[in-house]
């Protein structure tokens, strides 16, 4: 190899890295500085310029700063020898190593460190020395990275605080995050409102963008957004609960809990739940769009028409020809609004469907579905331990897991439909249905109609006048317990 460098001339580089020196234990930056000016006096280098990256992992993976300029320097020429307090200061990954190794044997630059002594690049010797000492450096950044592993598991596994940011919808107790741990009114409520609004037929993206008009914070400071929401009610705190990582109950979180169980559980269902268009289909920012339906069997869809210079929406079902509906949106809005409001406000109606949504006759169902589940998932407990202690066959496992998942999957779907009729039930609470269907979104409002009723828009007559007609709208009410009807 040919070196064209006098490395005596050039002048040498130190290079500082810290990633965490919480107890002092003297490998701060300014301490390598100070003991690799030392070793540069002792050895007659001159210090051209010094490079640290403060706080930054060389195992993690992220880029570092300044060990990225000097290794630019290094390929330009600049200097002749870097001096580190040690040699996993510079690198823990192979990759790494072998890159400054190019880099050292082609521009003839020598390493020599405070407590590793002196690496010459150029030959095998002591390219071997390097490779093996930053094998070591690696198991060890390893071991250290499994062991933080297993400790967050296990104040995971007991339900307590790991760290990092407080969780939201709990606060502090004189500052410190030790147990007990106390719900925080404000943001519990907040917890509770977005699950009331996902129960009862709301989106994630609805339920956020109402988070945000009511002036509540997210986790952040900043607003809230359909993932942090997501994030924050998958939590099994939530409801006191610690899981493991397949999805299993094993035991109480030390965080008291802010939702009963069957509703954290069936919101659980609903966000995870991969055939739910959690941010909201766009059609479903319309009344019945999606909704409604075609004589043909399909919903109908907004259509913009432009005329004149204007915009007009209307609904259709995009099929051609004859025999299907062409509604202009707002006078078919209209309408279903006003059929609605007038069946719920009969009194009879009102009435029964009070009534059905206060006595529904459910509550024990509900307790057994409860007792159900948690029987269902003793089961599958018991199925893996006896396969771990070797009493049961892999085939049999398999076989046994698979026909508690199918049964499981049958309770918990029960358990959302229970909870989560909840768009039907906030209005009929509310105390007047007029205020309570204006308080409420357009994915609320279209779940109360989804609810009570199936509307069918039929086509108008060729010959017809070419206005809204209201015998072309039919709605079939669902609820034959709410004697009378509205009309339609």
């Amino acid at each position: 190899m040919s070196n064209n460098f006098n490395r005596p001339t050039r002048p040498a580089a130190i290079y500082c890295r810290i990633s965490q020196d919480r107890a002092g234990a003297g490998l701060g930056v300014d301490r390598q500085e100070e003991d690799c000016r030392r070793l540069a006096e002792e050895r007659g280098l001159d210090v051209g310029e010094v490079y640290v990256d403060d706080d930054l992992s060389a195992y993690s993976g992220k880029p570092r700063p300044a060990y990225l300029r000097l290794l630019e320097d290094l390929r330009g020429g600049r200097f002749g020898t870097v001096v580190a307090w040690h040699t996993d200061r510079l690198h823990r990954s192979p990759i790494e190593l072998e890159e400054y190794i190019k880099v050292c044997e082609e521009r003839g630059v020598v390493t020599v460190t405070c407590k590793a002594g002196y690496l010459d690049l150029e030959t095998p010797s002591g390219r071997a020395v390097a490779r093996t000492m930053g094998a070591w450096a690696r198991f060890e950044s390893e071991h250290k990275a499994d062991r933080i592993r297993r400790a967050m598991r296990q104040l995971s596994d007991a339900g307590k605080f790991t760290g990092g940011q407080y969780p939201y919808g709990w606060r502090r107790e004189d500052g410190s995050t030790k147990p007990p741990h106390r719900v925080n009114p404000a943001e519990a409520a907040v917890i509770r409102e977005a699950v009331r609004r996902l129960l009862a037929g709301e989106t994630l993206l609805g339920t956020a963008e109402a988070m945000n008009a009511a002036g509540h914070a997210s986790p952040t400071g900043l607003t809230w957004n359909w993932t942090t929401l997501k994030q924050v009610l998958m939590r099994p705190k939530n409801a006191g609960l610690v899981l493991n990582e397949d999805g299993e109950t094993i035991g109480p979180s030390q965080f008291p809990a802010i939702l009963p169980e069957d509703q954290w559980r069936a919101v659980v269902a609903i966000v995870d739940n991969p055939d739910r268009k959690l941010k909201g289909p766009r059609h479903t920012r319309f009344l019945l769009s999606g909704l409604a339906l075609c004589p043909c069997g399909r919903t109908v869809r907004i259509k913009v028409v432009h005329s004149r210079g204007k915009s007009y929406r209307a609904y259709n079902c995009g099929t051609r020809g004859g025999g299907h509906p062409y509604k202009w949106q707002g006078p078919l809005d209209e309408y279903v609004t006003a059929m609605v409001l007038a069946y719920l406000e009969r009194p009879d109606n009102l009435r029964a469907l009070s009534e059905a949504a206060a006595n529904d006759g459910q509550a024990e169902e509900r307790e057994s579905l409860s007792v159900q589940a948690d029987t269902l998932r003793r089961r599958r407990d018991a199925a893996a331990e006896s396969y771990a202690a070797g009493k049961m066959p892999l085939a049999t496992l398999e076989r046994v897991t698979e026909s508690i998942a199918s049964e499981l999957e049958a309770v918990e779907a029960r358990q959302v439909a229970l909870v989560s009729g909840g768009a039907l039930s906030a209005v009929l609470t509310g105390g007047d249905i007029r205020s309570a269907w204006e308080a409420a979104s357009t994915d609320q409002r279209r779940a109360v109609i989804d609810a009570l009723c199936t509307v069918t828009v039929l086509p108008t007559p060729r010959t017809a006048p070419r206005r809204f007609n209201p015998s072309t709208v039919r709605i079939d009410w669902k609820h034959e317990s709410a004697v009378g009807s509205a009309g339609g």
